[in-house]
């Protein structure tokens, strides 16, 4: 039971530690009330079952371990000091374990002003990635460390550094006024998506409920759309998040095996999401704006969910879209799946070009997706060894059980396929 409580525990945290921000005022002291607040959770709830509102349950316990700390610090400071009023003010606020629909949104409101305090113009763009990275997701120290390729006493110092300059700037926890958004949008939108990334990856765990990490994220979306109605990056982040998630369903079959997007029953797509997202990305290309990266990026996905089939996919237009998005954004991700578009083109040696380019190469040692497209241009190459080695090594590096399983079975009718020597 307890490892069924982590997906629900984990969508659940970057509410908490955001409402108990704004109820504490005090990122520490949050983040310490709601991993209190967890670690009771696991206690309780494995014999009591998870409460209807696991959200408004962790607020509430957390609240209240943060009352009781603040309490034993009252008795060994003075009376003048800013502890006593703040404990009389908590006591005030009244939380149950029920929320109706206006507190849920106060909630993803709290959400949307984490965000933009994280993304406060104050802070560098790697301190506002490691510190989204700590607080709003949750993850410690040793795995930001890990994802970002730091030690993990780099990274704690640029956390602390982070807290602190926010906390020296006296940096409001609200969402600015409309002048000063669009300085941090850009920053706001990078961390809506890695909230919904974090839960498309853990997708088979999390799954698509109420309260999973992708609803949050396209709640976040639709909030910050409305807030940026001219500009055409908030939208086009939200039809790329809803074209996704429309696919999810397809993703794994009914033994938990991750089944790639060339394979997958269409018929499981949840059209009311791609008839969305098409219609969003529809109305921004139609307003002729300057296309940005989330842009370029709905637009593939809208192609691939408007297709029949893998066959019937208009893959020469998305070679050229990832071509043009490769000149916006300098991930070493876009070329990879550039590659597997011009696979299916029939332009192997192109892609393999591409993808074993020593300047590429030697940035995905480690990453999974990247020995996957590899071995596929190998294969369409007709170079059958080296497909099966970069299978291989993508099967070591899978970081899903569905994903492995999958590799897997692949290796092994490669495997079997191949000639006796």
């Amino acid at each position: 039971m307890a490892n069924d409580l982590g997906p629900i525990l984990s969508a659940a945290y970057p509410q908490v530690v955001a409402t108990l921000i704004r109820v504490l005022g005090d990122m520490d002291r949050a983040m310490d009330a709601t991993q209190d607040a967890l670690v009771k959770a696991l206690q309780v709830w494995v014999s009591e079952g998870v409460p209807d509102n696991p959200v408004a349950w962790l607020v509430t316990v957390g609240r209240n371990r943060a009352v009781d700390q603040l309490r034993r610090e009252q008795r060994s400071v003075s009376l003048d000091s800013n502890v006593v009023p703040l404990v009389a003010e908590l006591d005030s606020v009244d939380l149950t374990d029920s929320m109706d629909a206006t507190e849920w949104l106060a909630v993803d409101d709290d959400m949307l002003r984490l965000l933009f305090t994280c993304c406060h113009p104050e802070l560098s763009p790697p301190a506002q990635m490691v510190l989204m990275l700590k607080v709003v997701l949750g993850f410690s120290t040793a795995e930001i460390a890990r994802g970002l390729l730091a030690s993990p006493a780099s990274i704690e110092k640029r956390i602390t550094r982070a807290k602190q300059q926010l906390k020296r700037a006296t940096v409001p926890y609200e969402v600015p006024p409309a002048t000063e958004i669009p300085a941090r949008v850009d920053a706001v939108l990078k961390a809506i998506y890695l909230i919904f990334n974090e839960g498309y990856t853990r997708f088979q765990d999390a799954g698509l409920s109420r309260g999973s990490l992708i609803d949050i994220a396209i709640r976040l979306g639709r909030m910050v759309s409305r807030l940026m109605r001219n500009d055409p990056e908030p939208r086009s982040l939200l039809a790329l998040m809803l074209l996704s998630a429309a696919r999810l369903n397809a993703r794994v079959d009914e033994h938990g095996v991750f089944v790639p997007l060339e394979e997958q029953d269409r018929s499981r797509w949840h059209k009311g999401m791609i008839d969305e997202g098409v219609a969003l990305i529809d109305t921004v290309f139609a307003a002729r704006h300057i296309p940005g990266a989330y842009q370029i990026q709905a637009a593939i996905s809208a192609i691939h969910s408007q297709a029949a089939s893998a066959a019937e996919t208009d893959w020469p237009q998305i070679a050229a879209l990832y071509n043009k998005l490769a000149q916006l954004d300098a991930s070493p991700v876009v070329p990879v799946n550039q590659a597997v578009a011009l696979c299916y083109c029939g332009k192997a040696d192109q892609a393999l070009t591409m993808l074993t380019a020593p300047e590429l190469s030697s940035k995905l040692i480690s990453y999974q997706p990247y020995f996957a497209a590899l071995s596929f241009a190998y294969e369409c190459a007709g170079q059958e060894p080296k497909s099966i080695d970069a299978l291989q090594r993508a099967c070591e590096l899978a970081d899903s059980s569905a994903q492995r399983v999958y590799l897997q079975r692949r290796l092994q009718e490669k495997r079997g396929a191949q000639p006796a020597p």
